[in-house]
């Protein structure tokens, strides 16, 4: 799997969102959103280009439309793997039991776990 730091993450949403978009539509998002410099948002997207996460589908001049080589749910579920594996030590119970004695999850988040683990049973 591709790793992205949290910047980059940023500028992949939006493509995500879109499906595929401009550079200067990423750079306009992100200037707005973040109140970042158009060299940094340059620097992020030539990044990700590097790292094969988003390509160039199409040139216009000097625009570049990009679209995403990695899909958001292929990216959530191994970054998920990931903190799992990193805090605690491979075991989704134990991620869960935490969430539960910190009070992060609500009876209706509990219930709809619990109702989510009786469906795969069967």
């Amino acid at each position: 799997m591709i790793k992205v730091t949290d910047a980059e993450l940023e500028v992949l949403k939006i493509i995500w969102e879109k499906e595929k978009t401009t550079s200067f539509d990423i750079i306009d998002i992100l200037k707005e959103k973040k109140e970042w410099n158009e060299s940094t948002i340059r620097t992020l997207i030539n990044r990700l280009s590097k790292k094969g996460a988003i390509i160039p589908v199409e040139k216009n001049g000097k625009t570049y439309t990009y679209k995403a080589n990695i899909s958001k749910d292929e990216y959530v579920i191994e970054e998920s793997r990931s903190l799992v594996k990193k805090l605690y030590n491979g075991s989704l119970k134990n991620m869960l039991l935490n969430f539960v004695k910190q009070k992060d999850l609500n009876k209706e988040d509990i219930q709809e776990l619990m109702d989510l683990i009786d469906k795969e049973d069967k």
